[in-house]
């Protein structure tokens, strides 16, 4: 969770597979190759993705598209379902690409002041940088799991 985000939720419902099927298809409509615009068709329609009968690959209709994958587990007359949420991957590339930027200026920055005494030591500045970067991904991936466990909740258990 602290270097590449993660969030698995697991919910406990009543519903039988076929409902939370049905009610996952409420609010998703198909992937789209190319979408214009951020909000969905209608106001009920908050995820695009495909909703199969034991698992589920959802994206949220936003400008982070944080994506959900999941699983339906009957068990009894009770349903498993848990739902793994991972940094996507272009945001994921990101990072690795602002941590490889950090680390050359760093070195750089480093071998430069190697033979002379500084009390400051500059190279120290892009590795803040890269640690201020991962921490805005933290927040806002946290702020997107948030928000997928409250949607997720008012589905399954109500």
């Amino acid at each position: 969770m602290y270097w590449i985000p993660y969030a698995q939720l697991q919910f406990q419902t009543e519903l039988s597979p076929e409902e939370i099927k049905r009610k996952l298809n409420e609010i998703t409509e198909p992937k789209k190759m190319f979408r214009f615009v951020l909000v969905g068709s209608t106001d009920r329609i908050v995820y695009e993705g495909t909703v199969s009968e034991k698992e589920f690959y959802l994206v949220r209709l936003t400008k982070h598209r944080v994506p959900l994958r999941g699983k339906i587990e009957p068990f009894g007359k009770q349903t498993y379902v848990t739902v793994r949420m991972r940094i996507g991957t272009f945001a994921l590339l990101w990072l690795g690409i602002l941590l490889l930027f950090a680390s050359v200026i760093s070195l750089t920055i480093w071998s430069s002041f190697e033979n002379t005494p500084v009390k400051f030591t500059p190279f120290l500045i892009p590795i803040c940088f890269y640690s201020f970067c991962l921490t805005l991904n933290l927040i806002f991936f946290n702020i997107e799991v948030n928000k997928a466990k409250r949607i997720l909740t008012t589905i399954l258990l109500k």
